[in-house]
């Protein structure tokens, strides 16, 4: 179990890491007040995790020390729902409610949408994981 512990931590920091990167450089290129920088991370990750799902079917790393590296930490660290529901919560508040509505759809459908087609394009064959 630690060992399983230990590669989530680390694929946690490096999806940690790389969120705040990414998620700086958006926000210093785009100012609009709609959070491109959290649908543009959750939307990359949703693909990502399509992807290594569909590995984990082929593949006993990828469905044990992968899985925990890449799909848990990885992935995990990288995407953010709570900054997800925080920054919905900011644009209700300001009242922009079609934004809001907006922003909500667009995570969630293409969020799916996103994680659907890594898992195909890697080769998935059922949704079943």
């Amino acid at each position: 179990m630690f060992n399983h512990v230990f590669l989530a931590a680390i694929g946690g920091f490096f999806g940690t890491a790389l969120r705040v990167i990414i998620g700086q450089t958006i926000n210093t290129e785009i100012k609009t007040g709609f959070p491109w920088a959290t649908l543009i991370i959750n939307l990359s990750g949703s693909f990502i995790i399509g992807l290594l799902m569909a590995l984990a079917l082929k593949s006993d790393w990828w469905s044990g020390n992968g899985k925990y590296l890449l799909a848990i930490g990885f992935c995990g660290g990288f995407t953010t729902f709570s900054s997800l529901s925080l920054e919905l919560f900011n644009l209700i508040q300001k009242g922009q409610y079609g934004l809001a509505l907006t922003y909500a759809l667009l995570s969630l459908l293409l969020g799916v949408s996103f994680c659907v087609l890594g898992f195909f394009l890697a080769g998935g064959k059922s949704f079943i994981v």
